[in-house]
């Protein structure tokens, strides 16, 4: 399975991105949050967000062994895969990024990373009815965006692949441009 990372910050809008591109490119999509929900034995995203800093490590990292085994069992799947994750999460204020080698067991082709403007995310957290979001700060919300951005260059250097940044602004928002440049990494 060839798959392309889908990264941005909480309530950028990575989910409703991945739904419509998938179904534009006819191919599946995933979200590792849901294969944390799996390991916690829960079906609510939003208890992910409210888990001690301790307790968050340890899922992340029985997460890793089912994402390992998960890709691993589909490695020879030539099909391709959208696959949400996140580059940075923020835990008690701070900002934590992940090791690179986290990044091998995706087979990835490519990385989208999925920007908006702090007070769009702010609104989207706050008026999504099915879920129950943190709402951080413009700057906390900044300065992940800003991370998010470094880590998708150095996994894009260390995995040797390409990425793309794109502002998730419904009118600037093209799925047609997305469409094209995740069937040209296949071709």
């Amino acid at each position: 399975m060839k798959t392309i990372l889908m990264t941005g910050v909480c309530g950028v809008g990575k989910s409703t991105l991945s739904s419509e591109l998938s179904q534009s490119i006819g191919c599946t999509w995933g979200d590792y949050a849901d294969i944390m929900l799996d390991v916690m034995g829960e079906t609510d995203k939003d208890k992910i967000q409210f888990l001690e800093e301790m307790d968050k490590l340890d899922i992340i990292d029985k997460a890793e062994l089912v994402a390992s085994e998960r890709f691993a069992d589909a490695s020879t799947d030539d099909k391709l895969h959208i696959f949400e994750n996140h580059l940075s999460i923020v835990q008690d204020g701070e900002i934590l990024t992940f090791p690179m080698t986290d990044y091998d067991r995706y087979n990835s082709i490519g990385i989208i990373v999925v920007e908006a403007l702090c007070k769009t995310i702010i609104d989207r957290r706050k008026t999504d009815p099915a879920r129950s979001r943190l709402v951080e700060t413009d700057d906390l919300i900044d300065r992940q965006q800003q991370i998010n951005l470094k880590e998708a260059n150095k996994v894009s250097s260390y995995l040797d692949i390409p990425y793309v940044r794109i502002v998730n602004e419904e009118k600037d928002l093209s799925i047609a441009a997305l469409r094209s440049w995740c069937v040209s990494l296949t071709s």
